[in-house]
């Protein structure tokens, strides 16, 4: 059923990756100028009017959308408790892989633009989705086990 507590826990950790697609992850600035690291790719926002991207990273791209569409799958798949649990557990080790990629390509882009590496809010996000995605694991089992018990007293 949609009105589930697990529900609400993967909609908002869906919410919560797509906050990265809307905002941007990380800036850098340096002596040579600010610079943006966005789930697309690297730009240079010295000149507002004419962003220049640097580099893509499509593996970035690839570990928030596929995290993204596994949460959003799962919500529907209530009728089917073994594949959505399935579901929530590959998005949540994608999520804890996201986490390590951002620090990795924020540590790596600072070294290579020449700017300090600090920690961003959206560093919390794939961890915050991580926990939400355990959480719905736990209810979701939760309703299973009911399920069997219920099944047992027939």
């Amino acid at each position: 059923m949609l009105q589930r507590v697990q529900t609400i826990f993967m909609l908002v950790a869906s919410v919560l990756l797509g906050s990265l697609i809307l905002f941007p992850i990380d800036q850098f600035a340096s002596a040579s100028g600010i610079y943006e690291l966005t789930w697309l790719s690297v730009n240079d926002v010295t000149d507002l009017e004419n962003k220049i991207e640097i580099e893509r990273f499509v593996p970035l791209t690839t570990l928030i959308v596929l995290s993204l569409a596994l949460n959003l799958t799962a919500i529907f798949l209530y009728k089917h408790r073994h594949l959505q649990m399935r579901l929530v557990g590959i998005a949540c080790g994608i999520e804890v892989g996201l986490c390590a990629v951002l620090i990795f390509l924020s540590y790596i882009n600072s070294n290579t633009l020449g700017a300090n590496f600090h920690f961003a809010f959206s560093f919390l996000t794939p961890i915050a989705a991580a926990v939400l995605d355990i959480l719905a694991y736990r209810r979701i089992s939760d309703d299973e086990e009911l399920i069997r018990s219920l099944d047992r007293l027939r």
